[in-house]
C-alpha cells in the first residue's frame, strides 16, 4: 500500500505544476498579445491551435494506455518508451506532413505556411514528451513531471522576454517555442534515463502494434476534444482572418482558458475522491459532488460577475488599447464562468462512477453543435459569434451532464446553490460598479472581500458542510 504522504507528494506535484504551466502560459499569452498586435497575434494563436489538433493524432491516445499498463507493471516502462518512442515518431511525420499540406490547401498565405511548416517541429517535441511524462506519473515519479514541465515554461518565458526586448519578429517567436519544447524533451530524456528506467533499445514490431491497436480506443476522447477546444479558432480565421482570431483569442485563450486553473485544481483532489467513494457507497460520494459542486459554484459566480462589469478595464490594463473589440468578447465568456465551474466536477463526476461512454456521446453531441453555431454566428458576428457560441455550449452542457449524473446521483443539486453566492455577487457588483474607474487591482481585492463576507453573513456553509471540507482535504 502506498504511504499517504508519498500520495499527497504526488499530488501536490501535480497541482504546483500545473498551476505553473498555466500561469506561466497567461503572462506569455499577455506578453505576446501587447507587443504582437491584435493580426500578428491572431497569426500566432490560428498556428498553435491548427498544430494542436494534429498533436492528438501523432500521440495516438498512447498516454493513458502507458499510464494505465506500466502502473499495473513497471518492468513494461522500457518497453513501453521505446515502442511509443518509434511509432509517435511515425506518426508525428505523418501528422506534420497533413498539417502543411493541409495549410497549404486550405489557401493559406505563404506568410502562415512558413509559420505552420517551422511550429509543426514541436508535434514531435510535444508528443515525446508526452510518452516520457506517462511513464513518470506510472512510476509516480511526480516531481520530475513537475521539473519538466517547470523548465520547459521558464525556458519559453525567458525566450519570450528576450525576443520583446531585441525587438525581433513573429518567426523567431515561433522559432524559440519550438526551441523551448526541444529543451524540455531533452531534460526529461536525461531524467528517465539517469534516474527513472534503464533503456534497453530492443525493437519489437509485435509490441508496438498491439500497443498502437489498444491505444486506438483512446485516440476518440482526444480527437473530439481536441477539435472542439479549436474549431471556433479555425473557423474564425478561415471566416474572418487572423485580426478578429487576435481579438478573440486575447480574451477567450488569454484569459478566460486560463481561469480552467481554479475547477481543473479542485478536480485534482476531488476526483481521486470521488473514484473511491463510489464503491465505499454513494451517499458519501453525493454528498462530496454535491459540495464540491457547491465550493465552485461559489467561486465562479463572483468571478463571471466582476469579469463582466470590470470586462473594459481588464482589456485595456492587460492588452492595451488595439483589443479594444476583446471587450465584449470577454464579457460574453464571462456569464458562462460559473457554469463552467459547475460542469467540471460533474464531468469528473461521471467519469468516477464509470460513465466514460456516456460522456463521450455528450462531447461528441457539443462538439457537433460548437461547430454548427460557429458556421452560423461567425459569418454574422465574427468573434462575437465565436465567443457566443462557446458561452452557450457551456450553459447547455451543466444540465445536460447533470441530468445524466443525477440518474445515478439522486440528490444531487445545483439551482439551490446559486441562490446566495448570486446575492453575495450582487452586493460586491454594485461596490465595483460604482468604483470601476479606480485601481483594477484594489477594485478587484475589495471586491473579493466583500463578497466573502456576504457569504459568511448570509450562512452559506452549515457545519456538516465545514467538516466535510475539512475532511476532503486530510484524506486526499
Amino acid at each position: 500500500m502506498i504511504p499517504i504522504n508519498r500520495i499527497l507528494k504526488n499530488l501536490a506535484a501535480i497541482f504546483f505544476g500545473d498551476m505553473f504551466v498555466k500561469f506561466s502560459g497567461i503572462i506569455t499569452a499577455i506578453i505576446l498579445a501587447r507587443y504582437l498586435g491584435p493580426e500578428s497575434y491572431g497569426k500566432y494563436s490560428f498556428v498553435i491551435s491548427f498544430a494542436f489538433i494534429f498533436m492528438v493524432f501523432s500521440d495516438f491516445g498512447q498516454n493513458d494506455l502507458i499510464i494505465r499498463d506500466v502502473a499495473r507493471d513497471h518492468t513494461l516502462a522500457p518497453q513501453y518508451f521505446i515502442s511509443s518512442l518509434i511509432s509517435k515518431t511515425i506518426f508525428s511525420c505523418l501528422s506534420i506532413t497533413f498539417l502543411i499540406l493541409l495549410v497549404y490547401l486550405m489557401g493559406y498565405s505563404e506568410e502562415i505556411i512558413l509559420y505552420s511548416i517551422v511550429f509543426s517541429a514541436s508535434i514531435i517535441f510535444i508528443t515525446l514528451i508526452n510518452s516520457i511524462s506517462s511513464i513518470l506519473k506510472a512510476l509516480e515519479r511526480m516531481g520530475h513531471v513537475l521539473l519538466i514541465n517547470v523548465i520547459s515554461s521558464t525556458a519559453l518565458l525567458v525566450f519570450v522576454f528576450a525576443i520583446v526586448y531585441l525587438k525581433g519578429s513573429l518567426l523567431q517567436i515561433i522559432f524559440f517555442r519550438v526551441l523551448a519544447l526541444f529543451v524540455g524533451l531533452i531534460i526529461g530524456f536525461i531524467i528517465l534515463i539517469k534516474k527513472v528506467i534503464k533503456l534497453e533499445f530492443l525493437i519489437d514490431l509485435s509490441f508496438i502494434k498491439r500497443l498502437i491497436m489498444n491505444a486506438f480506443p483512446f485516440l476518440t476522447n482526444g480527437i473530439i476534444y481536441a477539435i472542439y477546444l479549436n474549431t471556433d479558432i479555425i473557423l474564425l480565421s478561415k471566416i474572418k482572418g487572423e485580426l478578429h482570431v487576435g481579438w478573440y483569442t486575447a480574451a477567450a485563450s488569454g484569459l478566460f482558458s486560463g481561469l480552467f486553473i481554479i475547477p481543473a485544481a479542485i478536480s485534482t483532489i476531488t476526483y481521486p475522491i470521488f473514484s473511491r467513494q463510489y464503491k465505499e457507497g454513494i451517499d458519501n460520494l453525493s454528498n462530496s459532488c454535491n459540495f464540491t459542486i457547491k465550493i465552485l459554484i461559489i467561486l465562479g459566480v463572483p468571478i463571471s460577475v466582476g469579469t463582466f462589469i470590470l470586462a473594459p478595464q481588464i482589456i485595456h490594463s492587460i492588452f492595451g488599447s488595439r483589443y479594444e473589440n476583446s471587450i465584449t468578447v470577454l464579457q460574453i465568456l464571462a456569464i458562462a464562468i460559473s457554469f463552467m465551474f459547475a460542469r467540471d466536477p460533474i464531468g469528473f463526476g461521471l467519469a468516477a462512477i464509470g460513465k466514460a461512454k456516456a460522456l463521450m456521446w455528450l462531447n461528441i453531441f457539443f462538439l457537433a453543435l460548437n461547430i454548427i453555431l460557429n458556421l452560423i454566428l461567425i459569418p454574422l458576428y465574427a468573434e462575437v459569434g465565436a465567443a457566443i457560441t462557446s458561452a452557450i455550449c457551456i450553459f447547455l452542457s451543466l444540465p445536460a451532464g447533470y441530468y445524466i449524473l443525477k440518474r445515478e446521483i439522486n440528490n444531487l443539486s445545483i439551482v439551490r446553490n446559486y441562490f446566495k453566492p448570486i446575492i453575495a455577487a450582487l452586493v460586491m457588483g454594485f461596490i465595483i460598479y460604482s468604483f470601476r474607474n479606480y485601481n483594477l487591482i484594489a477594485i478587484i481585492f475589495t471586491g473579493a472581500i466583500i463578497y466573502f463576507f456576504v457569504i459568511f453573513i448570509l450562512k452559506t456553509f452549515n457545519h456538516s458542510e465545514l467538516l466535510l471540507l475539512k475532511r476532503l482535504f486530510n484524506k486526499g
